[in-house]
């Protein structure tokens, strides 16, 4: 078989690139020998992907963010590897796509009442307060709590 692109690891940023090729007339194969679609359990895994606005960005423009199951929006994080000394810092403040989409969704809170821990709310008094998820519209609008 002869393929334009043979992307190797068919994990999120595999997957991702992948799906941003979807419409061009390339062959493309992605090679991954992990099982695709694991099956989530109720309780979380230790092992996170830290996804910022720049990657819910892309990841909304190819259509699969909201396949997504389980996200949570965060302000700030440190992640390392246990096995080397580098780490990568984020905060928020220093990030210009945080200023142009809000953290937090509907769709990972739920329709419910005011919650202060939340960066968002998607409640009705949220239009009144200007403190809507990106999405309360589509999901919540009308639900009274």
């Amino acid at each position: 078989m002869d393929f334009d692109i043979v992307i190797i690891g068919g994990a999120m940023v595999g997957q991702a690139f992948a799906l941003s090729l979807a419409d061009t007339d390339l062959k493309i194969a992605i090679v991954e020998p992990n099982i695709p679609n694991p099956k989530l359990d109720k309780d979380f895994h230790t092992r996170v992907s830290a996804i910022t606005p720049k990657s819910e960005n892309l990841l909304k423009s190819i259509g699969a963010w909201e396949n997504i199951k389980r996200k949570k929006a965060f302000v700030n994080t440190k992640v390392w590897d246990q096995n080397s000394h580098g780490s990568l810092d984020f905060d928020c403040s220093d990030d210009p796509a945080c200023t142009n989409t809000g953290t937090g969704s509907c769709a990972e809170y739920g329709c419910i009442g005011y919650e202060p821990a939340n960066a968002c709310q998607c409640n009705d008094l949220c239009v009144e307060y200007d403190n809507c998820c990106d999405d309360y519209e589509e999901l919540c609008a009308g639900n009274s709590d």
